[in-house]
């Protein structure tokens, strides 16, 4: 029983589908539109979020990519980038 459960939590590949990651984030955003059309939350609190979370999606992709060690191109941008903590590696 243990083993199925050890099985079961085991770390697999992570998702790589753009397309995925694209249908999510459209839903999400439909989302906090909605909330922000249905006046849940502030108008500055909704663009807000409609302009942050494509960066949130964007900066989560490359991460995952450089911890993972796959090889995107997008992960060799991130690394590219200046960092302003040079404690940072």
């Amino acid at each position: 029983m243990m083993e199925m459960v050890r099985k079961a939590n085991t770390t697999r590949a992570p998702e790589d589908s753009i397309l995925l990651r694209a249908a999510v984030l459209g839903a999400v955003m439909i989302g906090a539109l909605t909330l922000t059309v249905e006046n849940a939350v502030s108008g500055v609190t909704g663009a807000l979020l409609l302009v942050l979370l494509p960066l949130a999606y964007w900066v989560s992709y490359v991460r995952r990519a450089k911890t993972i060690g796959t090889s995107r191109s997008a992960s060799r941008c991130w690394r590219s980038m200046p960092s302003s903590d040079s404690s940072v590696s």
